[in-house]
């Protein structure tokens, strides 16, 4: 199964496979604050962790479980 996305780095949309992988398999490859978060629906308290951001304010996250870029 095929899903659109928006890639930065083209600034077009895309079509991308979509990953199909068990819950076991995530909690695998993803640590357990990230599996709480991606998996879970769960999140930080609001300014409780810091994200370093790059001296000119420019740069692209990237999603923890696929490697999209976001």
């Amino acid at each position: 199964m095929k899903i659109k996305i928006y890639d930065p780095y083209t600034r077009k949309e895309t079509e991308v496979e979509k990953i199909t992988i068990s819950e076991e398999e995530w909690r695998q490859k993803l640590m357990p604050e990230q599996f709480e978060v991606l998996r879970t629906k769960g999140t930080e308290h609001p300014f409780s962790k810091t994200c370093p951001v790059p001296p000119n304010n420019e740069g692209i996250y990237g999603c923890a479980g696929c490697d999209t870029a976001l």
